[in-house]
């Protein structure tokens, strides 16, 4: 694995600052080792076989047997990078940056990308690599109807806004479309209205306020190995 190329001194630096952190701390020995070969598993099987996010993964797959297939799939836009997943926050210098002032206070949530394979990025990056726009994608589950949905996070640029890049992750996101043959979604997007399986827990949440009649869906994280999440918006 090549996570760090250039600054190996931040896998260290991580793991530091998630030394006083209970939950993380053995979570982050768990990743390094993998990272390093010196366990039986590599990020790929914890991404993909750690009970936990199974648990997901099929609540994912139950409606399409397919879906998974076409997440994992070498075409399917978007990036499951370890080094891109990890480096989303340094290369930023955003609250996710491992070399910050705050610890691990917002970082701890980046296992929650390099090691759960329901999230994947949507990146526009230089010619060394350094992601200049970015949008994390998760593949989720609609609350009424219990159907796969790829939620994107808020676009967040680098160095500033870029017409330009944010019609490259649009692109991205319209092929990722075309590719899932399921819904991109943001935050507070409208979807169309489908049957509630409250058979198998589905279900939505009504309210009536201000003059307004909304019928809510949550967008669900099932399960996953990681502690933490973090989201730009939430639905």
């Amino acid at each position: 694995h090549v996570v760090a190329d250039g600054n190996p001194e931040l896998l260290f630096r991580y793991y530091e600052d998630n030394l006083g952190d209970v939950e993380m701390a053995p979570f982050v020995r768990r990743w390094l080792r993998a990272i390093f070969g010196v366990s039986a598993e590599s990020t790929q099987d914890i991404r993909r076989r750690d009970p936990a996010n199974v648990v997901h993964l099929n609540a994912v797959n139950a409606a399409d047997p397919d879906v998974l297939r076409r997440w994992y799939d070498p075409a399917c836009p978007g990036t499951s990078s370890t080094k891109t997943l990890f480096m989303v926050g340094e290369d930023a210098g955003s609250c996710l940056r491992i070399i910050s002032t705050m610890g691990n206070r917002f970082n701890r949530a980046l296992l929650g990308y390099t090691l759960q394979s329901h999230v994947r990025a949507l990146v526009v990056t230089d010619s060394l690599r350094r992601v200049l726009a970015r949008s994390l994608i998760r593949l989720l589950v609609r609350s009424d109807t219990l159907e796969p949905v790829i939620y994107c996070d808020a676009l967040f640029f680098t160095s500033g806004f870029s017409p330009e890049r944010l019609r490259q992750i649009q692109d991205q996101a319209e092929k990722l479309q075309a590719h899932m043959q399921i819904p991109v979604v943001h935050a507070c997007s409208t979807l169309p209205a489908g049957p509630v399986r409250a058979d198998a827990g589905g279900y939505v949440r009504e309210v009536q306020l201000l003059g307004y009649h909304v019928y809510w869906v949550d967008l669900l994280e099932v399960d996953g190995v990681s502690p933490y999440t973090y989201a730009e918006d939430l639905p």
